[in-house]
C-alpha cells in the first residue's frame, strides 16, 4: 500500500500480510500491525510522518507505530507493489492485488 524508500532498498512498507495490515521494518525483521482482521476493500485512512529521527504510523486516527530510524535521500511510494515470492511470501506466483487511493497527501 505505501512504502519508503531510500536509494537501495525499503525502509518501510504498509503491507497487507493474509488478513492483517502490517508495518514491515529492519529488512522484515520487524514488524507492527495495523489491523489485525482487516476486511478486503474497506477503505482506511493511513498517515506516515516523519521526523526527528522516528516515523510514526496512524491507521484510521490512530497512532500504531512509533518507529526509531534515521537516514537521508528518503522518497515516498503509494500503490499496489504486489510481493509474488512464494518464498518471502507465499503468493503464487500468478497472484495479482488492486489498490485503490481516494487522496493523497505530502506536505514538507
Amino acid at each position: 500500500v505505501a512504502q519508503i524508500h531510500d536509494s537501495d532498498d525499503d525502509v518501510m512498507q504498509v503491507a497487507l500480510d493474509g488478513s492483517k495490515v502490517v508495518v514491515f521494518y529492519d529488512d522484515k525483521n520487524g514488524m507492527a500491525e495495523l489491523a489485525p482482521n482487516y476486511v478486503q476493500g474497506t477503505p482506511f485512512d493511513l498517515r506516515i510522518a516523519v521526523s526527528g529521527g522516528r516515523y510514526k504510523v496512524s491507521y484510521n486516527g490512530a497512532q500504531k507505530a512509533d518507529i526509531s530510524k534515521s537516514g537521508s535521500g528518503w522518497y515516498f511510494k503509494t500503490g499496489c507493489y504486489l510481493q509474488s515470492n512464494v518464498a518471502d511470501w507465499g503468493e503464487a506466483l500468478d497472484a495479482y492485488g488492486l489498490v485503490e487511493l481516494y487522496r493523497c497527501k505530502v506536505t514538507h
